[in-house]
């Protein structure tokens, strides 16, 4: 299948993102020679968190600028995320290579469909390859198995066999791509972990978890 003939199959609707007019009308003019889809642009990340929110479903796929003022890119993936937007991302910037794939792991990170990155100026031929990649999510299924909870008898097993495994999430500059820190992350909240600590082990315990969170 030719792109064209990709494209005339699968009626996109894109949302565009950046705060320079001329990128915008940039990157809708490549969308628009590729396929027939519609391509909405806006200005910010909260306009496009708004645009989102009103209809999850709208848009396939959004192209986001990572550096933007107010909002920037890193904190719009966010709030997708939080939305649980399930189309795709192709995300861009005229930054150091290093910081789009900090960003492409932060989104992943937070289970977003990052279809992959591009540096500006934005080229017909790299956008058409990463659209063509939009074919895979059209079909993938998120998994919808229910989180289990964490029992009182299940943590203490985990203690006494040496089970437990903190996962770290990097904290990462926007704009030079530097490690700044990191930041524990799973399927259990923290407090929830600092109760059952108290629960089993006594009230320092439980503190020693309380101040984690207040740290973390």
């Amino acid at each position: 299948m030719t792109d064209t003939d990709f494209f005339k199959a699968n009626q996109l609707n894109f949302l565009v993102v950046d705060d320079d007019a001329f990128m915008r009308d940039l990157v809708s003019m490549t969308l628009e020679r590729l396929t027939p889809a519609s391509v909405t642009c806006v200005a910010s990340g909260m306009d496009a968190v708004v645009a989102v929110k009103n209809d999850p479903a709208t848009f396939h796929i959004i192209m986001l600028d990572l550096l933007m003022p107010d909002m920037d890119g890193i904190e719009t993936l966010r709030h997708l995320a939080e939305i649980k937007y399930q189309g795709g991302l192709i995300l861009f910037s005229g930054a150091d290579s290093s910081v789009l794939r900090a960003a492409v792991n932060v989104a992943r990170g937070r289970y977003l469909n990052v279809l992959g990155s591009l540096s500006k100026p934005v080229k017909a031929e790299a956008v058409s390859d990463l659209i063509r990649d939009f074919n895979h999510f059209l079909t993938r299924q998120p998994d919808q198995r229910p989180l289990q909870m964490l029992t009182e008898s299940a943590f203490a097993e985990g203690l006494k066999g040496d089970h437990l495994q903190l996962y770290y999430q990097p904290q990462v500059s926007i704009h030079t791509g530097e490690v700044l820190g990191a930041e524990a992350g799973g399927v259990y909240a923290v407090g929830r972990l600092a109760s059952l600590c108290q629960n089993l082990c006594g009230h320092n315990i439980g503190s020693r978890f309380q101040g984690y969170r207040r740290l973390g």
